[in-house]
Parts: structure tokens; sequence; C-alpha cells
């Protein structure tokens, strides 16, 4: 546990796809990851209230993640999304929520640079299939803004199925998803 709240975590990938693996936000990615945050192309307007995060807050947040996969019950598991060919920084992805046994809520936040080329197809089914393997999940959730668009037709895309909308907590209006309610059953 030392290890994964100093950025250590492993290096070996939890899941690989076709073209990405798919590791443990390491420490050695966390400026990758404030970048990320911080490119207005990447974050707006569909996830505003992480974009421009701090540098220390970007940190705080990756290292609650590293520390959640590290415990033997996490409550979430979000992943970098790391090119096979390039090495480069893609994106995050994983489950934002995350029950064990059951179910996890799935999202990801792909790279200006990266998006409409399959990234997130291939991030749903290695998450989907590391919920499964790993956690016996048997069922995948999202939310989504309602007007996110891009991501919402990606959702109806992927077999997921509208279940219905609510106000989040900063008074947005979201569609809830279910692979099988924005709901996908594995």
């Amino acid at each position: 546990q030392e290890e994964a709240e100093a950025g250590g975590a492993s290096e070996e990938p939890l899941v690989t796809s076709e073209r990405f693996v798919f590791f443990a936000p390491h420490g050695s990615r966390d400026a990758d990851a404030h970048a990320m945050y911080a490119d207005e192309q990447t974050m707006l307007p569909h996830l505003r209230p992480m974009f421009g995060m701090s540098r220390d807050a970007a940190s705080a947040r990756r290292a609650a993640q590293r520390q959640s996969l590290a415990a033997r019950s996490p409550s979430q598991c979000l992943l970098d999304i790391v090119c096979r060919a390039s090495g480069a920084f893609v994106g995050t992805t994983g489950f934002r929520a995350l029950r064990p046994g059951a179910s996890g809520e799935w999202g990801a936040i792909v790279r200006a640079r990266w998006r409409r080329r399959g990234v997130c197809g291939e991030a749903l089914d290695a998450s989907t299939r590391l919920l499964r393997e790993r956690f016996g999940g048997r069922e995948v959730t999202a939310v989504t803004l309602a007007t996110n668009a891009p991501m919402l037709s990606f959702l109806a895309g992927s077999g997921f199925e509208r279940t219905g909308e609510f106000e989040d907590e900063l008074g947005r209006q979201v569609e809830s998803l279910q692979h099988g309610s924005w709901l996908l059953l594995l």
C-alpha cells in the first residue's frame, strides 16, 4: 500500500486491448493527467467541473484512485489509457463507482487529439472485461450530461439503454444509462 500511496502503483497492465494498455494510475503519468484536465478542447463543455483543476487537486485525485485500487475491496477502479505503439498517454477510463460482484459506473476522458479513433470502444470493452474477471461485476452503468450528444450516441451504439434523467449535485440535467439503463449486462 505504501507503494500505491507514493504513486508507485504496479506498472503491470490491468487489462489490454488491441491498441492500448490500461494501467493503474501511476505517478509518472500524473503530469499528463493534469495537462489533460487543463486542456480546454478535451474537457469543455461536458467535463467543466474538472477543467482547470489545480496540480494539487489533480495529484490528490490520482492519489485517491491509487489508494482505492490498492484496497482489498476498491470503491473505484480508474485506469490510465496508454497507446501500445507510442507510449502516449491517451486518457483515463474505468469505474468511478464500483460495487464488486455487482456493477460499475463506467466513464472515460479521452484527450481531444485521440477522439473519433475508437478509443472509447476499446476502453469500454477492456473495462467491462476487467469488471467481470477481476471484480465479478455483472452490469455496467453510465451517467452523462443530457447535453453530451457524442457520449450519448456512443453509449446507445454500444448497447446501453436509457434509464432516466436526474439532476446532479451541480444542478445539471444528466442522463442515467445502463449497458442494459444506460445499463450493459455482462
